[in-house]
């Protein structure tokens, strides 16, 4: 019987995906635990022992994946009503473009400002990384939601940024966005304003977003 507990701990377990160190590290417990009992004095519980443990693992490894998978649906909701609000507001000339321009508007008229999109997808870009710092510190102070977001070659493309008229120096523009009372987009923004807030509950105080190419 113990054989055949172990067999499930080493065999059927690690048949589910897990990069958690934690998840290893309690694997290994078990089957300390379950190599230093004897079956003979263990009894009736010791037994149900060996076949429930198994199966609480590959519920919590199924629960595991099926939260990656919801948050992978969220992210691309999320992403699209971004998309869709900043198309919007580009269209209703609510949306202010450029790291210059958008620093003159915070400090002209930050109440103005509802949302702060800064998109790169470069990290080492040290200068662009003062910038966006100076520009997070100013919003937060100001209580302006703020948005970081890769793919920025899909944000070209969305609002228009690349043509054949315009140098490499304006697509520069579109590292920083803000977004002023997009009036048509109310839900969009909300459902953006959630997703930070959400963000931010989880100690991430600069909230994330991957926007996927199509």
């Amino acid at each position: 019987m113990r054989i055949y507990g172990l067999f499930y701990i080493t065999t059927i377990i690690p048949m589910h995906e897990t990069d958690n160190e934690t998840d290893l590290s309690v694997y290994f417990s078990v089957l300390t635990t379950f190599n230093s009992i004897n079956m003979e004095e263990g009894g009736f519980l010791k037994q149900c022992c060996i076949y429930l443990i198994p199966l609480m693992f590959c519920h919590i490894a199924e629960y595991k994946r099926l939260t990656v998978l919801s948050l992978s649906l969220r992210m691309q909701s999320v992403g699209l009503a971004l998309e869709e609000l900043l198309v919007t507001a580009q269209k209703q000339g609510c949306l202010t473009v450029g790291i210059y321009e958008s620093a003159k508007l915070l400090n002209v008229d930050p109440d103005s400002v509802v949302l702060c999109v800064l998109a790169a997808d470069d990290e080492n870009d040290v200068a662009l990384q003062i910038h966006f710092t100076l520009l997070q510190s100013f919003c937060c102070d100001s209580g302006i939601t703020i948005l970081r977001v890769s793919g920025f070659q899909r944000l070209q493309r969305l609002l228009g940024a690349v043509d054949a008229n315009r140098n490499q120096e304006e697509h520069r523009d579109l590292h920083c966005m803000l977004v002023t009372n997009p009036q048509a987009e109310h839900c969009r923004l909300q459902e953006v304003g959630t997703y930070c807030q959400e963000s931010r509950r989880l100690d991430q105080w600069v909230p994330e977003l991957v926007l996927q190419e199509r």
